[in-house]
């Protein structure tokens, strides 16, 4: 193999791993106060640009008690049940991060917790 082929390879592989550049993510969860039950309104991760997982794709309670998100293949978003603090793959990497969820509202029968944050570099 040449030096070109060889570095022509080489570039062609750099470009196909994930890295971040830019993660983002947002959601909303909330529990209701009667019987302590938790539901989610809607979560999801943009890893540069790219929507990696979705509520919209299907989420679940894990059986670690967390939500987890279904998510393009290779990819993983799980976070505690008030978005306080999440796990997120892609093929390459994982890494686990703290959010900022906030009360976003609260009523007699339900409590929200709303959080939109950024990470490496956005």
């Amino acid at each position: 193999m040449n030096l070109k082929t060889l570095l022509s390879t080489a570039t062609f592989a750099v470009s196909i791993v994930p890295t971040l550049a830019c993660l983002q993510t947002a959601g909303v969860v909330g529990q209701y106060r009667s019987d302590g039950s938790w539901h989610m309104d809607y979560a999801y991760t943009i890893d540069n640009g790219l929507t990696t997982c979705d509520t919209q794709w299907g989420y679940r309670i894990d059986q670690d008690g967390h939500f987890s998100l279904s998510c393009l293949p290779g990819y993983v978003y799980a976070f505690t049940l008030d978005g306080s603090f999440a796990w997120y793959a892609n093929p390459v990497n994982a890494f686990s991060f703290t959010q900022t969820p906030y009360v976003d509202w609260t009523t007699s029968v339900i409590v929200e917790w709303e959080w939109s944050d950024s990470y490496f570099g956005c």
